[in-house]
């Protein structure tokens, strides 16, 4: 037992004599890929419930027509009408915010990437970082400013043309009360000014950095090669070792392509029941016998309950697979921490090790969707005064979790470099893919 539990503290050191002298495959770190990290899992979250909450909102008001007010059904004493109808203006103001967010991100990701990658190779000469960074890099900063900047133009150009056509339509009805329209207006005029100069200094950009890309690519092809035949060298000679049971495969991901299937069975009962009352979009609702009236209702009913089912289930699958996923990291780090140097004959065990998800950036998402939910909630309740409704600590709530999934997303981004150079130290795995990953 003494001697088990000297292994770890010996296996550095046997790591750094045996790799002396010889090129590594590292990772690449650095404090702005944490935040990108973090800010792209924020986004994402958000993203995700705005959008099922913006459906949800459109099933639930339907659910309330047809079943004559779930306030009264639900005995719940509040007009529930009232506050669906509210939550439509938190959520079209949270997925502005978003489609700003979102494209400042995937810029500012590439050039952390892009900023990492050559301070690497200033640092470590002789090493080359992985495959998927070195490929990455065939998509400089540029492009993706470029990219950003022609998304930003279709979006805010849109936004532009419906800010005109209500303008205009403002003017012949109500010309005094403009103001708003006006600042929408202006707002999404700057936004296209704002895209067209991300467009246009992004393709400025691109022949210096697709320059730079091409020189750091071919100054890591060859220690790339030697340090996959290097490190394969080294894990020849670590003892054969099997892979713990619950870190081998047996995903439980596919769970949610059920939930998926529930949720447009739901969507498609529900469709059903909106057809039997208005068979089109300008035609008269239908008022039917009582038998059609109740399987209007049945519809109605059973496709919201399926689909709002199906969301609280993949929360809470969700939430499962993360308590799933911190177990195997633990499993796999203690493993590898009191195993020292093994050797794992099969490639593609290997990199599915390398790439194991870490439960940092699961609790980011699911925080991130949480803090939508709880500021489109606050938002609406705010605007139709909920009574007995304390805002202040409502919104510090919302924030709090924001910040709390920014945080996380940060920390699992640091975490999982350290855990993917663990796997490296103790597995070896060479340059992932490439031909020298296959033991005789």
């Amino acid at each position: 037992m003494t001697q088990g539990m000297r292994e770890p503290r010996r296996m550095p050191a046997s790591v750094g004599q045996r790799m002396s002298g010889r090129p590594r495959i590292r990772e690449l770190d650095s404090a702005a890929l944490q935040v990108t990290h973090g800010l792209n899992a924020v986004t994402i979250g958000m993203g995700v419930s705005v959008v099922s909450a913006f459906l949800m909102v459109v099933v639930l008001g339907i659910v309330n027509q047809e079943l004559d007010g779930l306030d009264e059904v639900l005995k719940l004493g509040r007009d529930v009408d009232g506050l669906l109808r509210a939550m439509f203006a938190p959520i079209l103001i949270l997925a502005g915010v978003l489609l700003l967010v979102g494209p400042i991100g995937f810029v500012w990701r590439r050039a952390a990437t892009f900023a990492a990658a050559n301070r690497f190779a200033a640092q470590h000469p002789s090493d080359a970082p992985p495959r998927t960074v070195r490929e990455g890099l065939r998509r400089t900063p540029s492009d993706a400013l470029e990219s950003a900047g022609v998304f930003g133009i279709i979006a805010s150009g849109l936004l532009l043309v419906v800010a005109g056509v209500l303008l205009i339509g403002a003017v012949v009805e109500n010309p005094e009360d403009i103001s708003n329209l006006t600042i929408f207006l202006v707002s999404a005029a700057v936004a296209v000014l704002i895209s067209i100069v991300a467009t246009v200094r992004g393709r400025w950009g691109q022949p210096a950095e697709k320059q730079r890309a091409l020189a750091l690519q071919q100054q890591w092809k060859s220690p790339s090669k030697r340090a996959g035949r290097a490190e394969r060298s080294l894990r020849l000679a670590y003892p054969r070792a099997d892979v713990p049971r619950i870190l081998r495969g047996g995903s439980l991901w596919w769970l949610f392509g059920v939930l998926y299937l529930t949720v447009w069975l739901g969507v498609a009962v529900f469709v059903v029941g909106v057809w039997l009352r208005q068979p089109g979009r300008f035609s008269r609702p239908r008022v039917l016998d009582p038998f059609g009236e109740g399987a209007i209702d049945v519809f109605s009913g059973t496709g919201g309950f399926l689909i709002l089912a199906s969301g609280v289930a993949s929360a809470a699958l969700w939430l499962a697979l993360a308590l799933f996923g911190f177990v195997r990291e633990e499993v796999l780090r203690r493993w590898l921490t009191r195993a020292g140097g093994v050797r794992i004959a099969d490639p593609q065990q290997r990199a599915e090790l390398l790439g194991l998800p870490l439960v940092g950036t699961m609790i980011s998402l699911m925080l991130a969707g949480c803090a939508a939910v709880m500021l489109v909630v606050t938002g609406a309740a705010v605007s139709v005064g909920l009574p007995n409704l304390d805002a202040r600590a409502a919104w510090l709530t919302g924030g709090s979790l924001l910040l709390a999934a920014l945080v996380s997303g940060m920390l699992a981004s640091r975490r999982e470099v350290r855990l993917r150079m663990l796997v490296r130290d103790a597995l070896m795995p060479g340059d992932v893919s490439g031909d020298d990953d296959v033991d005789a």
